[in-house]
């Protein structure tokens, strides 16, 4: 899992993380073209240094957004897997 997901991530926003560690998954609905498919999200912390050296593929990404997980508002967030994940998010400065 891991492995798969350090190259979604290289992938998708070529970012390369410094570390990582698994938070957990759960299950959520995926709508697309009038069918809801039933997905198993996958959430990881994760760390970097910086941004210098890293390049979003076009092809994948049109922008990286940041945010700081102790300030996101949780009722502005659509899948209830990432409102669940973020509320588990160790806030107060825990480092991975």
């Amino acid at each position: 899992m891991e492995t798969a997901m350090l190259r979604e991530v290289k992938e998708e926003v070529g970012i390369q993380l410094d570390s990582w560690k698994y938070l957990g998954d759960w299950p959520n609905e995926y709508p697309h073209k009038s069918i809801v498919y039933a997905v198993n999200d996958v959430y990881f912390l994760a760390r970097m240094e910086n941004f210098q050296n890293n390049q979003i593929s076009s092809n994948e990404s049109s922008k990286i957004h940041i945010e700081n997980p102790d300030t996101i508002n949780t009722e502005e967030v659509a899948l209830p897997s990432l409102k669940f994940a973020v509320s588990l998010f160790p806030h107060n400065g825990h480092r991975i």
